[in-house]
């Protein structure tokens, strides 16, 4: 499963099943359930969203046009901490509503 450390944003892999109460970012270390609600230190994605993946295929083609208009069907707050997604966020059209 995907976990998103809420500290630093920082994305990782942990096996399905991992106790997330005893674990820490990799990135920055900061304990997952210790400063936060259990509900909100863990946040579950799809790993297998075709319009996500579509939109990574899009920014990474450099096509800008197609990525904007796969934008509002996926998760923006994920979006936004996405570093594939970089060229995309530099662009004046992301930070319309």
């Amino acid at each position: 499963m995907k976990l998103t450390c809420l500290s630093c944003r920082h994305l990782y892999e942990v096996p399905e099943g991992t106790d997330v109460r005893r674990l820490a970012c990799p990135a920055c270390r900061a304990p997952q359930a210790a400063n936060f609600v259990y509900e909100r230190s863990v946040r579950f994605e799809a790993v297998d969203d075709p319009r996500y993946a579509a939109l990574c295929a899009a920014v990474a083609g450099g096509r800008l046009d197609e990525a904007f208009a796969i934008l509002p069907d996926v998760d923006r707050e994920r979006a936004s901490i996405d570093p594939q997604l970089a060229p995309m966020r530099a662009d004046p059209r992301w930070k319309r509503p």
